[in-house]
């Protein structure tokens, strides 16, 4: 890990995008169409979770605000 953070010491939370430390990385990729499919569903499902949890954490703030303001009525 120690050699990944000499290489690399901007990777992890770079404060700007160096174009010369990315162009060092290697990306693996997959020319298995099913594989593309099966990865590109799976971060189709993460993106929709995050969206309902999103939703459903608004939803409860807007209860929450509800209640604060209703408390003492």
């Amino acid at each position: 890990m120690k050699d990944n953070q000499a290489k690399y010491p901007h990777v992890a939370f770079p404060k700007k995008i160096n174009k010369n430390e990315i162009g060092k990385l290697s990306i693996m990729t997959t020319n298995n169409i099913d594989e593309q499919k099966h990865i590109g569903n799976l971060f189709k499902d993460i993106n929709r979770n995050i969206n309902l949890t999103s939703d459903k954490v608004n939803n409860l703030k807007q209860i929450k605000k509800f209640l604060m303001q209703n408390m003492f009525i």
